[in-house]
């Protein structure tokens, strides 16, 4: 599919804009591009005078007092956050009121527009962790702001990973207000409804927003954690695509939601629609996105300035007019039909197929977690498995390579050797359809491409611990 957005003129326009003023603040940034052969800002005219940056080469590289405009931390930033360390050490990350009052305008946007908070009373539940993540405290000083500034009715609630805590709070809050807005991890939000579902809890009657941050969800796990919610409309369970370098880089809007499921319901072959992949809307007025080479790079002024940066993420950017136009006409006709303003969140995408730093290598090819997930959602075994897993490249006796994944089963479902055959033949069928280099390497070798299943009890901590911010899928 051709697209017209992959590298615009207003894009090139204000990277090169920020790649000179960022010359100008910023100590590190100065170092950084002098290394690669400009001396001044005026030779910085193309964006092939922009190095492509990443946290290794920049991040790494200079101390963290230098990153930050000016060279002073204390006069650019109010708080620090880290990074959740999915790929290596945990990061620091300078954020300052630009970043306070971007978030702020994007909630707000996100509440009134999605959840009606501006008509509605809602409650707010953080269920990200408050320690030093940025998740937590983004999503809580954001909204809190978010509701001041422009009259929403909002109440934030803060329990963060606590189950109990999370649970407790909706029983003896949510009865007060309109609407309960659950902003979470997915699986630790998925985890809350069903054991919320085990004590009797009724979540259709309150009325349930869900927004989801941390990695992709897939259509099938969409739909069924809405059945478990009581919801039935899928544009109220929303996923965010962010970052610790960045914060919020874009998210699912009722457009992007209503493209992404007609794709898979029509069974159109797109480069978009390989589900899981996250399709989402971004504000260029905030971040700047180029796809180069199949990588996503960004673009922001934040806390750090960050120019052409590489998170590891694959995907690429599109505009409304690149999507078929069949799916947009009735995604528009839907939305229209129910009231919502289709481009209230302009026309601007990006999709996001995974990031390489999260996988393992079987054979020297990529078994990335998202696939592993899809097996996981199969109608046969969703209700006895979590969702949870950890993945890892074993050898054996022989020295030959597997797969091991290790499966959380849902709370009372019992192990055996029936139900980690079907486990496993779910996760083989996954791969063998959306992995491309896993079928190709399983028809050259024969059946050698193995995976072995563990299926470990609920709560087992070597596969998921809760206590912690992210779960860890590879290892």
């Amino acid at each position: 599919m051709e697209r017209s957005s992959v590298h615009d003129e207003e894009t090139q326009r204000k990277i090169l804009e920020l790649a000179k003023s960022t010359y100008d603040s910023t100590p590190a940034y100065r170092g950084f591009i002098s290394a690669k052969g400009i001396r001044n800002r005026s030779s910085i005219t193309t964006l092939d005078d922009v190095p492509i940056m990443d946290k290794r080469s920049y991040l790494k590289a200079f101390p963290l007092d230098e990153l930050v405009q000016g060279g002073d931390i204390s006069a650019r930033a109010n708080i620090v956050s880290a990074s959740s360390g999915s790929s290596g050490v945990p990061f620091y990350w300078p954020r300052g009121n630009r970043e306070h009052n971007d978030a702020a305008q994007i909630y707000s946007h996100i509440y009134d527009k999605i959840y009606q908070a501006s008509d509605k009373s809602t409650l707010l539940v953080v269920s990200f962790s408050m320690g030093s993540w940025i998740a937590g405290t983004y999503t809580s000083f954001g909204a809190i702001q978010a509701a001041m500034e422009n009259n929403l009715r909002l109440v934030v609630g803060t329990p963060s990973i606590d189950q109990e805590e999370v649970l407790n709070v909706i029983q003896h809050m949510a009865d007060y207000f309109d609407q309960v807005i659950i902003a979470g991890y997915p699986p630790f939000v998925r985890d809350i409804l069903l054991e919320g579902k085990n004590r009797g809890v009724h979540w259709h009657k309150y009325k349930l927003g869900l927004s989801f941050a941390g990695e992709m969800i897939s259509e099938p796990w969409r739909t069924n954690t809405m059945e478990i919610a009581g919801m039935d409309k899928a544009h109220r369970a929303i996923n965010i695509y962010g970052t610790a370098d960045m914060g919020i880089v874009g998210h699912e809007t009722p457009l992007s939601v209503t493209i992404k499921r007609l794709l898979e319901e029509q069974s159109i072959t797109s480069e978009i629609c390989e589900d899981p992949h996250t399709l989402v809307q971004f504000d260029r007025r905030r971040v700047l996105i180029e796809e180069v080479g199949g990588k996503l790079l960004l673009t922001s002024d934040s806390g750090i300035p960050l120019i052409r940066y590489s998170v590891g993420d694959e995907g690429g950017v599109l505009s409304a007019a690149d999507m078929p136009k069949g799916v947009l006409l009735e995604a528009e006709a839907i939305l229209t039909s129910e009231g919502l303003d289709p481009y209230e969140f302009g026309k601007d995408f990006v999709f996001v197929k995974g990031r390489s730093d999260l996988t393992c290598s079987l054979y020297a090819v990529l078994i990335y977690p998202e696939h592993i997930k899809a097996g996981l959602e199969a109608q046969n075994i969703s209700n006895s498995v979590s969702g949870r897993f950890k993945m890892s490249t074993e050898n054996d006796s022989d020295h030959e390579q597997y797969l091991l994944v290790k499966v959380e089963l849902r709370d009372g479902v019992q192990a055996s050797d029936e139900l980690g055959n079907d486990v496993k033949g779910e996760i083989r069928t996954a791969l063998l359809a959306m992995n491309s280099e896993f079928k190709k390497l399983d028809e050259m070798v024969a059946g050698r491409a193995r995976i072995e299943i563990e299926l470990r009890p609920f709560s087992d901590s070597d596969v998921a611990d809760r206590a912690g911010d992210k779960q860890r899928w590879a290892e």
